[in-house]
Order: structure tokens, then C-alpha cells, then sequence
């Protein structure tokens, strides 16, 4: 039986990852063009990227944190993204996050013909079909009330005014 490292499957997901998201600019040489677009069109990113966790039997990570800056990085430099990265985030300041993004975008603050990307970087946990992104305060023996459940979250997500929305996950065992 071979042993294959988890680090394997985090470079295979993050290329993977990248490859969806920029493999039209390699396979026609293509080099994004930063259009001159009215100052309110603006294309965002947020990133909820978690190394740390409190729970002693949920395993810290050494790459969601420095993967979530690279990504920023290359989607604020080629892309003309503004980013935000919530390190080590709670459930609550997943929450309210989203919440501020919902009022944002119904107030016209971010307009809606811009482009939306929320990417969860962390661990994941999968209970009865159901899966669960895992904050940095998430418990495994209460996973309903400490963790992100997806189908909750694309109800919060749906609501977000932004015509173009994606959703990123890089997380294992999460459904």
C-alpha cells in the first residue's frame, strides 16, 4: 500500500484550481487586458483562508493562508481585483462578512455587474450528506452549530445582488 502525502493532493487541487480559472490565457497566448471600466464596476475577491484552528483535535495547515496571497496577488496584479483576506476566521466573522458583502452590493456601494469571487481555503468535514467548511472555532462534535454548512450557505449566497458570482473551495472531506 502506498502512502501519498496530503501536500500532494493540496498542489494537485490548487493547480487544478488555476488551471479552471487561467487556462483560456495559456492556450491562446493570451495576456489579460486591464479594460478602463467606470471606477463603480469593479471585480472583488475575499478569501476565508484558515491555517490555525482552536480545537486540539482538528490539525493546523501550513499552505490555506500563502496560497490565498498568492491567488490575491496574481488577481489584483491581472486582473484588476480588489481582495480581502480573512485569516484564520471564526464562524460568526464568516457571518457577518457575508452579510456586509449582501449589504454592499443592495446598497449599489459594489455593483452588481462586477464580478464576485468567495474562496474557502481550510479544512472541510463531511456529517450525514452534508458538508461543512470548518472555521478556525468549528468543532467536530458539533458541526451543525461551530462549522459553514454548504447548503446554508448558498441559501446566504443566492441573496448576494452580484450577477457573477464564484464560489471556491479548497477544502477535503467536505461533500
Amino acid at each position: 500500500m502506498s502512502f501519498i502525502p496530503q501536500s500532494f493532493y493540496h498542489s494537485i487541487s490548487l493547480l487544478l484550481l488555476w488551471l479552471c480559472c487561467f487556462s483560456y490565457d495559456f492556450a491562446v497566448g493570451y495576456k489579460p487586458e486591464i479594460r478602463n471600466r467606470e471606477a463603480s464596476v469593479k471585480n472583488h475577491a475575499i478569501f476565508f483562508a484558515v491555517d490555525n484552528y482552536e480545537s486540539p483535535d482538528i490539525l493546523s495547515l501550513k499552505n490555506p493562508i500563502k496560497d490565498a496571497n498568492e491567488i490575491a496577488r496574481e488577481l489584483r496584479k491581472n486582473y484588476d481585483f480588489d481582495t480581502r483576506i480573512i485569516e484564520n476566521p471564526t464562524l460568526l466573522e464568516i457571518e457577518e462578512e457575508i452579510k456586509n458583502l449582501k449589504k454592499q452590493y443592495q446598497s449599489n456601494r459594489l455593483n452588481s455587474e462586477g464580478q464576485l469571487l468567495i474562496f474557502f481555503s481550510g479544512h472541510g468535514e463531511k456529517d450525514e450528506n452534508i458538508g461543512y467548511f470548518l472555521p478556525s472555532d468549528a468543532n467536530r462534535d458539533r458541526l451543525q452549530a461551530t462549522a459553514f454548512a454548504y447548503p446554508l450557505w448558498r441559501n446566504k449566497l443566492s441573496s448576494v445582488n452580484c450577477k457573477h458570482i464564484l464560489v471556491a473551495i479548497d477544502a477535503c472531506y467536505s461533500g
